[in-house]
């Protein structure tokens, strides 16, 4: 299943494998720096576009650098690299964690109030995080794929679940 928002698609894990990886603050500096590479505004980053950001970063890259850097991150083969793509590319390095490390701690941040299940209200405030404003609909959507067992929370063994689908 897919979900559509107005600013992209979102299958069961793209979503789900990017905020196991990083906090709401790590994902919003992400976000500015992936618009500072996206420099045509369209959510993707393409080869020119990584071409002509890290020379102004003054680490010029060839342009077949360039596009094996693109193709190693473009999860879908579209020939550019949209946030989630760029995100798993980033924190692909970073692995200290072991995955249910990070997975906890990822559900803890999103976990607002602390009573170990996330809400709609929760996960409302991690979409707008993500620069998204999905309709209550796409937003019920979004949480039926989460919530196995219908209780309206998101206990952290759905969690996991709905991430390691994508596995």
């Amino acid at each position: 299943a897919v979900v559509s928002t107005q600013s992209g698609h979102y299958g069961r894990g793209n979503m789900a494998t990017v905020v196991t990886l990083v906090s709401l603050t790590e994902l919003k500096h992400l976000r500015d720096v992936f618009k500072s590479f996206d420099l045509d505004n369209n959510g993707t980053i393409s080869v020119k576009e990584i071409g002509k950001c890290m020379e102004k970063l003054g680490e010029p890259m060839t342009e077949e650098e360039c596009i094996q850097l693109v193709q190693a991150a473009d999860k879908d083969s579209d020939g550019s690299v949209d946030f989630f793509e760029f995100v798993l590319m980033i924190k692909d390095e970073d692995k200290d964690l072991s995955e249910e490390e990070q997975l906890r701690q990822t559900f803890n941040t999103f976990d607002k109030n602390g009573d170990g299940t996330i809400d709609k209200s929760e996960l409302r405030e991690i979409l707008k995080t993500l620069d998204e404003n999905p309709t209550e609909a796409e937003l019920e959507e979004m949480f039926k794929l989460a919530d196995n067992d219908c209780d309206g929370v998101i206990t952290f063994e759905e969690f996991c679940r709905i991430v390691n689908s994508e596995e």
